[in-house]
Formats: C-alpha cells, sequence, structure tokens
C-alpha cells in the first residue's frame, strides 16, 4: 500500500486528501479563511478516521507549494515538515497554479489559473492543453483582474478563484473569454494535489524538506 496524504492550504479556501496507489481514498474541502492553522490537525484527523488510517501508515506527503497568501502556502508546508520531522517520508511539492489548471476541461483554448492574492490582485499563469496533460507557458505572476485580461492575446479559459464580480465583469470581455470554469469546479481539489504529486513518486523526484520554500509573489 502506498498511501500519500495531500494538504493545500494556500489560499483561504482548504483541502486535503488521502489517495492509496494513485487512487483517492478521501478528501476534505472547506473555506478555512485564516483559520488553517487551528484547523488544519483537526481535519487531518477526521480524514483518516474515516478511512480508518493510522498516520504512521501515511508513506509520502504533498502540498501545494503556492503561489498563494504568504501564511496560507507555508502552513501546510510547515505541518508536512513536522510530520517529516518525525518519521522521514518522501515530499513532493506541486505549484498550486498546477493543479488548478490541470482539472480545467479539455480546451484547444489556452487556460489561465488563477488564484486571490488580496488587495484585488491575482496569481496567475498560463498553460496550454497537451495529448497527455497540461503544461505551463508562462511565468507566475501578480495583477489584477483587468490587467490580466490587457495580457491575454487570445480567447482564455479561465479557473480559479473568481467570485460573482469577478464573473460579471468578465462577462463584459468575451473577445479575451473562450470559457469560464463554474464555481464547483474552479476548487482547487486536494484529490488532484495527490494525483500530481503520485505521478512524480513513482518516477523518484520528491523534494528536499530543508531547502524547500513556498512560492509567493509579492
Amino acid at each position: 500500500m502506498s498511501l500519500l496524504l495531500a494538504l493545500d492550504t494556500a489560499t483561504q479556501y482548504a483541502s486535503i486528501a488521502l489517495c492509496e496507489d494513485g487512487q483517492m481514498l478521501a478528501e476534505l474541502n472547506w473555506r478555512a479563511q485564516r483559520r488553517h492553522t487551528v484547523e488544519l490537525a483537526d481535519q487531518i484527523q477526521k480524514l483518516c478516521t474515516l478511512q480508518a488510517v493510522l498516520p504512521t501508515q501515511i508513506q509520502a506527503v504533498a502540498v501545494a507549494i503556492g503561489p498563494g497568501s504568504y501564511t496560507g502556502a507555508r502552513i501546510a508546508l510547515s505541518y508536512a515538515k513536522g510530520l517529516i520531522a518525525v518519521r522521514p517520508l518522501p515530499l513532493i511539492a506541486i505549484p498550486t497554479l498546477d493543479c488548478l489548471a490541470y482539472a480545467a476541461p479539455a480546451t484547444e483554448a489556452p487556460v489561465c489559473a488563477l488564484v486571490a492574492a488580496g488587495r484585488h490582485r491575482f496569481c496567475w499563469a498560463q498553460y496550454a492543453r497537451t495529448p497527455d496533460t497540461i503544461q505551463r507557458q508562462s511565468d507566475w505572476s501578480l495583477h489584477t483582474l483587468p490587467e490580466i485580461l490587457e495580457r491575454l492575446t487570445q480567447p482564455t479559459y479561465l479557473i480559479g478563484e473568481l467570485d460573482s464580480e469577478n464573473r460579471t465583469l468578465l462577462q463584459h470581455h468575451p473577445e479575451q473569454i473562450a470559457g469560464i470554469a463554474p464555481p464547483a469546479l474552479a476548487v482547487r481539489r486536494g484529490a488532484i494535489l495527490a494525483e500530481l504529486a503520485t505521478q512524480r513518486w513513482q518516477q523518484g523526484d520528491t523534494d528536499d524538506p530543508v531547502t524547500l520554500s513556498p512560492i509567493y509573489l509579492g
């Protein structure tokens, strides 16, 4: 049994999952806002209880490494490093926006993944679909939504943390939008983080917990 625990606290939305041999066992998603620190351990215990899993059975840990909020991304990473300090485990870090883009439906249009970063700004990057996966095509950037729209050179599919006000704004720019993921599909999921991490783990590609730090766009 190859049991992996996935942790994502990169923004006000949090998600955790248990994955066994590449298959999801259980997942919890919730709006933590700024309560990650006090809620994460209890939610992990709840997740393990759902599957009758003991912490000692976990064989690897995956974390969403950002970009996201300065504090949020550090909480999952700190928890993961704490687990590893007690019992050496493989650690796999996946960029937050990669998790979002991976969840986008099949489309020939470029994909723009974005997460809220405060002060009306978003962390974002553009991706392109290949036959097997989706690959990042740009650097991570930090802009307001109107600034992002100005930088899109062709109709693009958007996926990520967009509230009703943002979605209304996008309706006024049909020439730049190939589609917008509905709210239910735009939530970052621990199961996707776990799937991407499992792919790396199976290839023997892991991260050094000593040097690993979150991606943060100031």
